[in-house]
């Protein structure tokens, strides 16, 4: 089983869900796709 070494945080973004479970996911506070402008 392999490691995750990229931004989770932007993955949770992506899919539009907390994935992860974890609390200060930005997707809890805002719901813009990851990128510059969103």
């Amino acid at each position: 089983m392999t490691k995750r070494i990229s931004a989770k945080y932007k993955i949770d973004r992506r899919l539009g869900e907390n994935i992860w479970g974890r609390p200060k996911s930005p997707i809890n506070k805002r719901d813009s796709r990851p990128g510059q402008h969103g």
